[in-house]
């Protein structure tokens, strides 16, 4: 009785671990998510490699763990329309750093300053995911920035956009 039951355990035991070798691996999937957070930063000189010396740091508090640091370092400017006075475009590498990764975009944007506002400016963005690591390695998207900046106050900079990733994440 005792060889009959072994028997039917090392049967179990050997069709269930057949039956897991069988089955590949899942596909990795894109999932999206909608993102919303906020921007808040300041100009710094700190760390700054701008070639046209202009950098700010701050902070994100949003969804899909974007809770971190932000740095912001502009590497490119154009002239806007002469129908547009006051305005200003920029280009430049937009990093969030937090504890489950760091996420890089390429920022394209404009500015309005409106001098002698003493609400400040105005900043509107593209950004694009260019890469990441942790939780963000495998990312893409493109998010949309606009808010308030400039005469030394606080940029106060809503996010919106989306934000996609491979699940499970793929094997390196």
């Amino acid at each position: 009785m005792k060889s009959i039951a072994l028997t039917v355990v090392a049967a179990t035991l050997g069709a269930s671990s057949a039956a897991f070798a069988t089955h590949p691996a899942p596909e990795p999937r894109q999932i999206c998510r909608e993102i919303r957070a906020v921007i808040h930063e300041l100009k710094t000189d700190i760390g700054c490699a701008s070639p046209l010396n202009f950098c700010s740091a701050g902070t994100i508090n949003g969804n899909f763990g974007l809770k971190g640091t932000t740095f912001f370092s502009v590497d490119g400017s154009a002239e806007t329309p002469a129908q547009s006075p006051g305005t200003s475009s920029f280009s430049g590498v937009f990093t969030i750093t937090t504890p489950y990764g760091e996420l890089t975009l390429r920022e394209t944007g404009l500015s309005y300053p409106r001098r002698g506002n003493p609400e400040g400016g105005l900043v509107a963005t593209i950004d694009e995911v260019t890469g990441g690591t942790g939780i963000y390695a495998h990312t893409s998207g493109i998010l949309f920035f606009h808010g308030r900046n400039g005469r030394g106050l606080p940029s106060d900079v809503e996010v919106s956009g989306t934000l996609c990733y491979l699940w499970p994440v793929p094997r390196q």
